[in-house]
């Protein structure tokens, strides 16, 4: 689908974890802007990025934020993140400022 990449800040199609994950926090009701955390999320596209984890999945049935991430985000090396209230994402294993696993 179509949504402003984190990774390089630019429209088109995104086959990146974060990215889905952003879109799914900005277009529902239940998260207002000022609690995502597009530093965490960012951090998380750049980590995607540098290690080549593309996600390519369709949803098809309805679940929660939380069930979604609690299920997906470890097959990318990703937890959920909670700073202050704000949702992102998080490697789960050591980085680089690059995204490279360190």
């Amino acid at each position: 689908m179509h949504v402003t990449r984190l990774y390089d800040n630019v429209y088109g199609p995104s086959d990146n974890f974060a990215d889905l994950t952003k879109w799914l926090l900005t277009n529902t009701a239940r998260t207002p802007s000022a609690l995502i955390d597009n530093t965490a999320l960012l951090a998380a596209a750049t980590f995607l990025e540098y290690n080549s984890f593309t996600c390519n999945c369709e949803l098809t049935t309805s679940t929660n934020y939380a069930d979604f991430i609690a299920k997906w985000a470890p097959y990318f090396l990703l937890g959920e993140s909670n700073d202050g209230g704000k949702k992102g994402l998080r490697p789960l294993l050591p980085t680089t400022a690059a995204g490279a696993i360190n």
